[in-house]
């Protein structure tokens, strides 16, 4: 046991790690034979202290080093990911536009830069630990309806409005250095964009400027630290859903400034391809993706906020399911053990505390506990449980923050977050 640590620490603390990704016959064969045997003998208790002396950076370079130091991993680097897992919330405004019958009225207002984490790897309740959140650096600028996206480890934050500017701006948060960088503009500044990371590369299209929506597309190509034009999309969208699927970057529904929108559309080797349109025109829907099938779910058709959800398959049209119980649009979706949750928005009269899950299996929708308040405009993202973070109550912002959990059941408060966020945007990174 003492000659495996040794040879872990070594590989760990010296950085030879980082060359291997370039070579790794850097490895030499009894050094291999010494990792291998690192399978049977650590458990992650014993790693873990070792990984927090040398920096997560050299569990990543170990695991694409070699297969064999993958294989001597393979059981320990899931766990160590986890223990490192952190919840990132930033910027968003002070006051919400009100939700009315599937419009809106006003303008969000009194803008943020601030940016606030949560350790996962960390018991986290609101009574043992009323403090957990942890001021980090603040963004470049102020920003909300932002489009938010995760690539290789890194938060990019593109667009949104500032109060008085739709931003055209874009930033990235590195976890490892903990720090913001500016990255060069967009073409044109955007708001409620539709986003993805895809082929190494950050996808923006669509959002709307100042007054209009918009039917450009662009992509940031971190190699080259530039933003690259694409083709532009064939509808004018703004407030639509997006999604990955089978390696294409599909887009529906949103509103073209005359009126909410049925059609979807995808790219593809770098030109846009119509889809089958959905059986409903839908702006500020929630979607998600279950094994390569796009489900989405309620929004506002321009007269009603919307109960019905529906399905793509790729390879078929969209095919109806049974409808939600409640209507709702601006609420947040998330996937668990593969079952699609969707919670809060507003049904055209009121804010909803009310969530509910749909299983693909059975085909049916199941009411959930309510939430521990209402939220409308809130943020949310997926880990082992749905986190849902602040958002609005109609009457106020809100600071506060929960998750559900899908094994007990039940929502579990979370301390409350420095700052309360509507419109903000979240991720859970490593580090």
């Amino acid at each position: 046991m003492g000659q495996e640590l040794s040879v872990l620490r070594h590989y760990l603390a010296s950085g030879k790690c980082l060359d291997f990704i370039e070579d790794p016959a850097g490895l030499d064969d009894p050094d291999l034979e010494r990792v291998d045997a690192l399978e049977g003998a650590l458990e992650p208790g014993l790693l873990l202290p070792m990984v927090q002396f040398s920096g997560l950076p050299s569990v990543f370079a170990l695991e694409r080093t070699s297969p064999q130091v993958f294989a001597a991993l393979s059981r320990l680097v899931e766990p160590i990911k986890a223990s490192f897992m952190k919840l990132y919330v930033c910027g968003g405004c002070q006051r919400s536009p009100s939700p009315v019958r599937g419009t809106f009225t006003g303008q969000p207002e009194n803008m943020g830069n601030t940016v606030e984490r949560l350790d996962l790897g960390r018991q986290i309740d609101s009574i043992t630990l009323p403090s957990a959140w942890e001021a980090i650096a603040p963004m470049p600028e102020q920003r909300s309806d932002a489009t938010v996206t995760v690539l290789r480890g890194c938060l990019y934050v593109c667009g949104g409005q500032d109060g008085s500017t739709v931003l055209s701006s874009a930033a990235r948060f590195d976890p490892g250095r903990m720090e913001w960088e500016a990255l060069p503009s967009m073409a044109e500044g955007r708001r409620e964009a539709a986003g993805a990371a895809l082929n190494g590369c950050v996808y923006v299209c669509g959002g709307a400027n100042t007054s209009n929506p918009l039917n450009s597309a662009e992509r940031f190509n971190p190699a080259l630290n530039l933003w690259e034009m694409l083709r532009p999309m064939l509808r004018h969208r703004s407030g639509a859903v997006s999604a990955v699927i089978d390696g294409s970057f599909c887009v529906a529904g949103g509103g073209d400034g005359q009126q909410p929108l049925s059609s979807a559309e995808r790219l593809r080797d770098d030109h846009w391809e119509v889809l089958p349109s959905m059986s409903y025109r839908r702006i500020r829907a929630a979607s998600a993706v279950i094994e390569e099938r796009w489900f989405v779910c309620g929004g506002g058709d321009g007269r009603s906020v919307l109960n019905s959800a529906e399905l793509l398959n790729l390879h078929g049209n969209w095919e109806g399911l049974q409808p939600m119980a409640s209507p709702r649009w601006s609420s947040v979706a998330g996937v668990v053990a593969g079952c699609l949750y969707v919670c809060g928005g507003g049904d055209g009269e009121s804010v909803l505390q009310s969530a509910e899950r749909f299983d693909p299996m059975t085909g049916s929708w199941e009411e959930l506990p309510e939430m521990s308040c209402a939220r409308w405009d809130a943020t949310a993202v997926v880990a082992d449980c749905l986190y849902v973070l602040g958002g609005s109550d109609e009457s106020e912002p809100l600071n506060s923050a929960e998750r559900f959990n899908h094994t007990s059941q039940a929502w579990e408060v979370l301390p409350s977050m420095v700052q309360a966020r509507c419109r903000g945007a979240a991720a859970i990174l490593i580090g």
